[in-house]
């Protein structure tokens, strides 16, 4: 499985530009483990430029803490993430393959980098109008529905076979008045999910380029800015 959040840069820069802010940045530092020096922090692992991209692996280490037989150790732990900036038609997007906790937290890190701001890296609104225009051609395994204006009813989980032509689905869509949080689907290209917060999953196995080439055909033309 391989997930990616969405983001898009509120000032678009150059892939240079990206590529000579980015490259070789770390910030590292010594801590003392057992009796000998780790070094903990954050870089940017690796980096490489093409015409109309930038892509890389950052790389975060720290100490954490955990409990094991009543005894309280302290581990070094580190993670890798790969990130690609994409630019699309005169907009520039961010692609982070990790979970919405460490793609948000790397997204934040980027734009205080590039701008000196933490907030000119955003994620991305996908409006489940948009959405439609992706799932609807494949076969609709489970649905998010919220924003439901229904007597006792705020949210709803659905699965099934094919939900696309479902009553139900489209009860709670029309009357209901729902919006689509979150859809499971098969389509040619194997099962994906997706969120209208721009959250991409792959549950079929497929190699990170092609998964990229997915979402740079299919997603990214239907991304907004958040709504206000």
């Amino acid at each position: 499985m391989k997930s990616c959040k969405i983001y898009e840069v509120a000032e678009p820069l150059a892939p240079e530009e990206v590529y000579d802010s980015l490259n070789g940045y770390s910030q590292l530092w010594e801590e003392e483990l057992d009796g000998r020096n780790v070094t903990v922090g954050f870089r940017v692992a690796e980096l490489e430029r093409g015409e109309d991209s930038v892509w890389g692996v950052a790389e975060e280490s720290w100490i954490t803490t955990t409990e094991f037989r009543g005894e309280e150790l302290r581990i070094p732990v580190s993670s890798t993430i790969s990130f690609t900036f994409i630019y699309e038609k005169q907009r520039e997007f961010l692609l982070v393959y990790a979970s919405k906790r460490l793609a948000d937290r790397l997204a934040v890190r980027f734009s205080e980098l590039l701008f000196d701001a933490p907030d000119r890296i955003l994620e991305v609104y996908l409006p489940p109008e948009k959405m439609r225009e992706v799932y609807s051609k494949g076969e609709v395994r489970s649905m998010i529905i919220d924003n439901l204006r229904l007597p006792g009813i705020r949210k709803v989980t659905l699965f099934g076979e094919d939900l696309k032509n479902a009553r139900t689905v489209k009860t709670y869509l029309t009357r209901g008045k729902g919006r689509e949080l979150y859809v499971v689907y098969r389509d040619e290209e194997g099962v994906f999910g997706i969120s209208r917060t721009g959250q991409i999953v792959a549950f079929s196995r497929i190699a990170l380029e092609d998964f990229e080439a997915y979402i740079r055909e299919k997603i990214l033309p239907l991304a907004e800015p958040p709504p206000e």
